[in-house]
C-alpha cells in the first residue's frame, strides 16, 4: 500500500486562538496510526516554534512541550519559514531543537511535493 504524506500547514500564532494548536493535535494523531506527517509554519505560526515561551502565565498549553514530542510520533519534519521569521526579527537560533528553517523556495517545494496539505 502507497502511503501518502500529510503535511499540516500552520499559519495562526500560538495565543489568542486554538486553530494552530488544533492542528498540531491533527498532526499528533495522524503520527499515532503511523501516517507520514510533516509539519510547515508559516505567518504568525512560526511563533509556535520559539523556545522558552511561557504559556502558563496565559493558562494555556505550551506549543514548545507539544512541538518538542512530535518526534515521539515519528515527525521528524518541523519546517519553518525563514522569510516569515526575518519579518518578524527572529532567526535560526530562537527556534526549538526540532525545528529548521527553510527559504522560501524550499517551504513552497515542501508544500507542492505534499500529497494532501490540511491549513490551520
Amino acid at each position: 500500500m502507497n502511503q501518502r504524506r500529510l503535511t499540516f500547514h500552520l499559519r495562526s500564532g500560538p495565543f489568542g486562538t486554538s486553530r494552530s494548536l488544533a492542528g498540531i493535535d491533527a498532526a499528533l494523531a495522524a503520527g499515532a496510526f503511523d501516517q507520514t506527517v510533516q509539519v510547515l509554519l508559516s505567518g504568525d505560526g512560526v511563533l509556535l516554534a520559539l523556545a522558552a515561551q511561557e504559556a502558563q502565565r496565559l493558562e494555556q498549553k505550551s506549543p514548545e512541550k507539544i512541538l518538542s514530542a512530535l518526534p515521539l510520533y515519528d515527525i521528524d519534519a518541523l519546517w519553518v519559514d525563514a522569510q516569515a521569521l526575518r519579518r518578524r526579527g527572529l532567526g535560526d537560533a530562537a527556534l526549538l531543537n526540532n525545528a529548521r528553517a527553510l527559504e522560501p523556495a524550499a517551504f513552497q517545494r515542501a508544500l507542492a511535493d505534499a500529497d494532501h496539505v490540511l491549513s490551520f
